[in-house]
């Protein structure tokens, strides 16, 4: 009694979650888990798994007995809802059943429980592992309630009952990164944010940056280092005759380069930090990540991101020995691997933020821009992205093949890369992709970010461009965020940046202009009344501009609309097929 009692009051204090009971551990018996009501037991079975289990001492276990396709039922449990509300759920699942898949998806019901619709089903991928199984949808405006449906689903004939394990769902509205995650862009001073992660460094400093020649982030590392913080640092080795190399050399700091070993003339284009991970506080453990290189002078469109997570530090210190060769203060020649001497030496791929997966690869042991093209060729609703350089052929076929499908794709690409030898960008646009040339209004004039967003949810980000080097050849890092907070905060970047390229005669740019511009609102073609602007979108003295900048009286068909009146915030209505 006492353990179910410390389980409710757990329950109680997570309440963000809407779910009742998310990680099946109380049971009424041993075939129904409490407030889950089970669909059908003749044609499901369900059991309260404890050998194997994500968190917890219990997990759920759905086995399907119909054999036929069809017929697919599962556990549901019905939550109240805000009509016209964003709400995002997340499932753990762990099926390698090549003829079953777990679908996870919800029904919208009125308060009086009168049915509306049922939003699509997202579903599990065959393997061993326990993998999430998540979605973002939107409530209809009448909606009161929500049945949220976990079901086993038949590929296929099935020659015999399968079953999946199921633990720890989530079904809420959108949670926000925890405070301690920080993103940043290039009007928040990317390089004053290194030296500020830098200053409250105390045990010590990992840094691994293709270029780092603002003088002001060397001071901060020689600051460190006399405070006693432990400071190593990898670089590529173009830099080695570069000011801020000798200054941190002469000062005592060891500088490794990727000068030894084979394919020296790739590019060592990693930017990370690793700070205070392997003392005594876990607590201490961050990690900054970016595609921003901290340079003297540099203003570019970038991004970087501060995460407090062990797990995640202690991959990337992973990484950095092995470039460096050796656990110590001084790199080991023949330890020390770069490029395709490099092995996947990190404990899992996997991870965890504020309940969110997050996937880390590295190049090019993990081929990281491959796992680009699969993200892109998952995307069942929207594909934004922004680019430096875009040359890799699978991540193209990908967004054509999304594009033919009906998915909306759209993105910018740096100037310097529409045009060079394998580019991608005349094939999006043949294809009638909206793709554009940058048109960034500070500073170098530079985009330089690797950032996309798919579906409003997943967000792909690091220092790899989308290229053949990229994946094969150069030393990169790349995200793959599973985050809906953080989604939302890169999204408003991207629709700035899109905003810049598809309508410089109105953009009008300037200090904090990113943050007054929304989320975009995405609809389907199908659901605006024939020819019109819808009434609830405009207003006396609204202006509206299609994705090309030119100045609108009607949405003739999907694309990216932009409403803007004197004094208002603008808007952005992205519209699919």
């Amino acid at each position: 009694m006492l353990r179910i009692l410390l389980l409710l009051l757990l329950a109680l204090a997570a309440r963000a979650n809407l779910l009742d009971n998310p990680g099946f551990e109380l049971w009424e018996d041993d075939s129904t888990p409490a407030v889950w009501r089970v669909e059908n037991r003749t044609r499901t079975m369900v059991r309260r798994e404890q050998d194997t289990v994500r968190s917890g001492e219990a997990s759920l276990k759905l086995e399907r007995l119909e054999l036929i396709t069809g017929n697919n039922f599962g556990v549901v449990q019905t939550v109240p809802v805000r009509g016209g509300a964003e709400y995002h759920y997340r499932v753990w699942a762990r099926e390698a059943e090549p003829e079953m898949r777990l679908g996870v998806g919800v029904s919208w019901r009125r308060a009086d429980s009168s049915y509306i619709n049922a939003s699509r089903v997202r579903y599990s991928e065959d393997s061993p592992d326990w993998q999430a199984v998540a979605d973002t949808l939107v409530a209809p405006a009448e909606a009161g309630l929500a049945e949220f449906r976990i079901r086993c689903y038949a590929v296929g004939g099935m020659t015999a009952p399968r079953s999946a394990l199921v633990d720890d769902a989530w079904f809420a509205e959108p949670t926000t990164p925890a405070e301690t995650t920080q993103v940043w862009f290039a009007e928040d001073s990317l390089g004053l944010r290194l030296i500020d992660f830098f200053s409250k460094a105390r045990y010590s400093i990992d840094y691994c940056s293709y270029n780092s020649n603002r003088m002001d982030v060397t001071q901060a590392l020689l600051d460190a280092r006399a405070r006693g913080v432990r400071v190593r640092v990898i670089t590529d080795d173009a830099r080695l005759s570069n000011e801020w190399v000798l200054t941190l050399r002469e000062a005592g700091v060891p500088v490794w380069t990727d000068s030894v070993g084979p394919g020296a003339s790739f590019y060592m284009h990693n930017k990370f930090a690793v700070r205070d991970f392997g003392n005594a506080d876990s607590a201490d453990d961050r990690v900054w990540c970016a595609t921003y290189n901290a340079n003297e002078g540099d203003l570019r469109a970038d991004c970087a991101l501060e995460l407090p997570h062990t797990g995640i530090a202690r991959a990337f210190r992973a990484e950095f020995e092995q470039m460096w060769g050796d656990t110590g203060m001084v790199p080991d020649p023949a330890r020390a691997k770069f490029h395709r001497g490099k092995s996947d030496v990190i404990e899992t791929h996997l991870f965890e933020l504020d309940g969110w997966p997050v996937e880390l690869y590295f190049a090019p042991q993990d081929r990281p821009v491959d796992t680009v093209a699969v993200r892109v060729a998952a995307a069942e609703q929207q594909v934004l992205f922004a680019i430096f350089s875009y040359t890799h052929q699978g991540v193209g076929d990908a967004m054509i093949d999304r594009w033919d499908e009906g998915v909306w794709v759209g993105g910018v690409i740096d100037r310097s890369g529409l045009r060079q030898q394998g580019a991608q960008y005349p094939r999006l646009v043949d294809a009638g992709i909206p793709v554009y040339e940058d048109s960034v209004p500070f500073g170098e004039k530079i985009l330089h970010t690797k950032l996309m967003v798919i579906d409003s949810l997943v967000t792909v980000v690091g220092s790899a461009n989308w290229s053949g080097n990229g994946n094969e050849h150069n030393d990169e890092y790349l995200f793959v965020l599973h985050h809906p907070g953080l989604a939302r905060r890169f999204l408003e970047e991207l629709h700035q940046r899109f905003w810049e390229a598809t309508n410089p005669a109105v953009a009008e740019p300037g200090p904090g202009a990113r943050r007054t511009l929304p989320a975009a609102t995405v609809v389907r073609a199908a659901a605006l009344k024939p020819g019109l602007l819808g009434p609830e979108l405009v207003a006396p003295g609204v202006r509206v501009f299609d994705a090309a900048g030119r100045e609108v009286r009607r949405i003739a068909g999907p694309g990216v609309y932009h409403f803007v009146a004197e004094g208002r915030t603008r808007h952005r209505l992205v519209v699919l097929r």
